[in-house]
């Protein structure tokens, strides 16, 4: 794995990112008014926290010798990042819809269904769960079924759309194993699908060792396994932060549901993301990406620390999760 030395600005990569994002939107937008919600629903974008994680895989573990623009917009990365951004809007604006989470605002503005109509939400929905596949099909390197293979079972039945169903038929809250069930398929099925295509696109077929490339993209794998249900764990903890919290917070949060579980699988999980970032290297992009993401959740977390001691069942729980990030730090 070739570590770059080069500084980077993560608020220019991202600014590419969704130039990137809003090119390849137009390679796939029909010539019709309908076009309007689709750049509606996807600009201005969020973090890109997804695409982020295909440029830093891409980067941390391109081969030495490779030549290519990681971040230019007909790179086999960029495609991958786009696909992944555009499906993961796709899944918000079908969790706004009235017969899910019946959401009004997102991003401190209208959800798509109550901007135009419940109608034109959901096939704009339709349209950005199908369009990334048209945006693959550019991919150019040999690990393009590799790619395709693993996005789509990921992403599909067996996959994210089944985290759906366990979230929505109250599955989820029979048990905590089934809630970290939940995460696993509804999260982290979408950051895998960054990190271990990223990794996929790295590949020389003809270089690589066999049983290296096993290894890593295994170790990979788990490392977006123990992100999502660990960014889903700490997104829980920061709905506890408010003053005062719903009735159907109250009801599914883990945290106030099965506090001591939440924290060791918390302390577990981020335990595992240290070990594999130490193993290659350090992962510097990717731990700059991680780092970014961490200090926004630290410094919710240390503004809402009050409400949080007051709505957690043990208030000293919050101590050990504050440990984590400087843990994470010092990596």
């Amino acid at each position: 794995m070739k570590r770059g030395k080069e500084m980077i600005d993560l608020k220019e990569i991202t600014s590419e990112l969704s130039v990137n994002l809003k090119r390849h939107l137009g390679q796939i937008l029909p010539h019709h008014a309908i076009s309007e919600i689709y750049e509606y629903a996807l600009f201005p974008t969020g973090k890109l926290f997804r695409p982020l994680l295909v440029y830093a895989i891409g980067r941390d573990f391109k081969r030495s010798g490779w030549q290519g623009n990681i971040i230019g917009p007909q790179s086999d990365f960029s495609y991958l990042a786009s696909a992944v951004e555009m499906h993961h809007a796709y899944t918000l604006i079908h969790d706004d819809l009235p017969a899910m989470d019946n959401d009004d605002y997102r991003r401190g503005k209208l959800t798509v269904h109550k901007k135009y109509n419940e109608w034109k939400a959901l096939l704009v929905g339709d349209g950005l769960c199908v369009g990334p596949f048209a945006l693959l099909s550019q991919i150019k390197s040999p690990a393009f079924p590799d790619v395709l293979k693993f996005f789509s079972w990921a992403l599909g039945p067996k996959g994210l759309i089944l985290g759906q169903v366990l979230d929505l038929s109250e599955e989820m809250n029979h048990s905590f194993v089934n809630l970290i069930t939940t995460h696993r398929l509804k999260t982290a099925r979408l950051i895998q699908t960054a990190i271990v295509g990223s990794y996929l696109l790295t590949l020389d077929e003809k270089k690589d060792d066999r049983k290296q490339k096993y290894r890593e993209c295994r170790d990979l794998y788990k490392l977006g396994d123990a992100m999502g249900v660990s960014f889903q764990l700490l997104d829980d903890l920061t709905e506890l932060a408010e003053l005062k919290i719903t009735e159907r917070e109250q009801k599914i949060n883990p945290w106030l549901r099965h506090s001591d579980e939440a924290l060791q699988t918390l302390l577990h999980y981020m335990q595992i993301i240290k070990k594999i970032t130490s193993t290659y290297n350090g992962m510097p992009t990717f731990s700059l990406v991680l780092d970014d993401y961490l200090s926004k959740i630290k410094k919710i977390l240390n503004e809402g620390s009050v409400n949080i001691e007051r709505h957690l069942p043990k208030k000293e729980a919050l101590v050990p999760i504050m440990g984590l990030f400087d843990g994470i730090h010092q990596r």
